[in-house]
């Protein structure tokens, strides 16, 4: 299987200062207060709901609705973990008043799965430009061993944006080439560090490897040194779960978007965030009591401007998106914002059409100019990310386009998008017990390699030729589309 992934800047700015030194810890983010009812929102990374997934604050659990919402008891300054089957755990520090109910959103990325055929000689599997070479023995188990990854391509499906700690506690917000989370099978292992090469032109030579710490919420800069070279940044993972390749983030935000959300039952105290469309840069920011918010923004930038939230009644949470361009003028929150007026959230479509009429809109489909992909479409061979996961290709077991497709084993070797339906019995070759004359049967093998090659050029729809144990002294060659056993 080969997945091509697009690797993007991703980018979070939350205030934190540009270059972090150990400076006194940072005060601003208030202890664990009493336990108060917390609404979550819990989406994959198209912001579609995902039921069924657990919710956890310690002790506390809940399982979402079909709707992905889940309510809990917790504290602000604690940590909530979202966890399903086939996704990679998402995380969110709890922020808000202490003396009232409370809001997060919880993003779970879906995995993909890669075998490991022989840990026991090692191998390499390749996410996109990322590749993860494993020593041998460096997993303690026998047999195939799979390889889960998650590899998000928005800024806001990386645990807590991207907001990082220094060791003395100073936040900041990290700027990464990546980020990613990697994680075993059932009953497997790492004993050995994991060697990884990302493919980056022109790297920064600032760049280190950040490891994300549920326990705080935070992103940490690791111990394991880096190496960049003009081919990228190679290094080790120590063990697998959340990681970054990223460095401090500098302020490239000149400008800024304010305006004021409303819903049909009156402000919208939502959760607002703001990020570029190509480069994945993300602010976030939590509207005010009559719906005001101002986020800072590039200047001249194709952005993507979300919120979420819940109405008045608190049932089901509402979202909304729009693209747009900023303008050229600079400004700071208070002075010269580029004002976009009163938005109703209820009214306004932002960038929900659906242009490919698949069922999916802008905001939950990452084709809208092709009706076949969109999430939940069945995954074919064929170049593109037919079911919206971040992965082209994923769970894609076909070798390559002509290759001999064996029927009804529900996998597509000739990549053509289906299994062969069809059973033609394979050309049998026996040096025991085969003839010359042989049809190639089970009961009548032929006895060499080229009487094999003869039946089958007489026979084209024969693309499978079984080699039975014996000595052959004789060369022969396949012609295109042949495969033998």
């Amino acid at each position: 299987m080969r997945c091509v992934l697009a690797l993007s800047l991703l980018m979070a700015c939350h205030g934190g200062p540009a270059n972090p030194t150990d400076s006194p810890p940072d005060t601003s983010q208030p202890p664990p207060q009493v336990e108060r009812e917390v609404r979550a929102l819990l989406v994959d990374p198209l912001g579609l709901p995902v039921a069924g997934a657990t919710l956890s604050v310690g002790d506390q659990s809940a399982v979402s609705n079909p709707a992905g919402v889940a309510v809990i008891l917790a504290a602000t300054g604690s940590v909530a973990t979202a966890a399903k089957a086939g996704y990679a755990d998402g995380f969110a520090l709890l922020t808000g008043q202490a003396d009232g109910p409370s809001s997060a959103r919880l993003v779970l990325n879906p995995r993909t799965s890669h075998a490991l055929a022989e840990p026991s000689v090692g191998g390499t599997v390749q996410l996109g430009d990322l590749s993860l070479s494993f020593p041998p023995g460096g997993v303690d188990g026998s047999g195939p061993t799979v390889l889960y990854a998650a590899v998000p391509q928005r800024a806001e499906a990386v645990p807590s944006g991207l907001r990082a700690l220094t060791p003395s506690g100073q936040a900041f917000a990290l700027r990464a080439a990546i980020a990613f989370e990697v994680s075993l099978g059932d009953g497997a292992a790492l004993t050995a560090p994991v060697a990884f090469d990302l493919a980056l032109p022109n790297p920064s030579a600032q760049l280190e490897l950040y490891g994300f710490e549920p326990a705080d919420g935070y992103w940490h800069r690791s111990s394991q040194v880096v190496t960049i070279d003009s081919d990228g940044v190679h290094g080790a993972l120590p063990h697998f779960s959340w990681w970054a390749i990223g460095e401090a983030a500098e302020d490239a935000s000149a400008g800024c978007l304010a305006g004021q959300l409303i819903t049909s039952s009156g402000p919208a105290a939502a959760q607002v965030t703001v990020a570029l469309v190509d480069a994945l840069q993300l602010n976030a920011s939590v509207a005010s009591g009559d719906g005001s918010f101002c986020l800072a923004a590039p200047t001249s930038a194709a952005v993507r401007l979300s919120a979420w939230g819940w109405p008045a009644d608190g049932t089901t949470p509402w979202t909304w998106e729009r693209e747009l361009v900023t303008g050229q003028a600079p400004g700071v929150c208070g002075d010269q914002c580029e004002d976009l007026g009163v938005v109703d959230v209820d009214a306004d479509p932002g960038t929900d059409a659906d242009d490919d009429a698949d069922g999916y809109a802008l905001s939950g489909d990452c084709d809208d100019a092709n009706p076949s992909a969109h999430p939940g479409a069945d995954e074919l061979c064929n170049g593109v990310d037919d079911d919206c996961d971040g992965v082209v290709d994923d769970y894609c077991d076909c070798v390559f386009v002509g290759y001999a497709d064996t029927p009804l084993n529900g996998v597509d070797e000739d990549c053509d998008g289906s299994d062969a339906t069809s059973v033609v019995e394979p050309i049998h070759v026996s040096a025991t017990s085969g003839r010359a004359l042989g049809v190639g049967s089970v009961a009548d093998p032929v006895a060499t390699l080229g009487q094999a090659l003869a039946l089958a050029t007489a026979n084209p729809e024969r693309t499978w030729i079984l080699v039975e144990t014996g000595t052959y002294t004789e060369s022969a060659q396949l012609r295109e589309g042949m495969s033998y056993l």
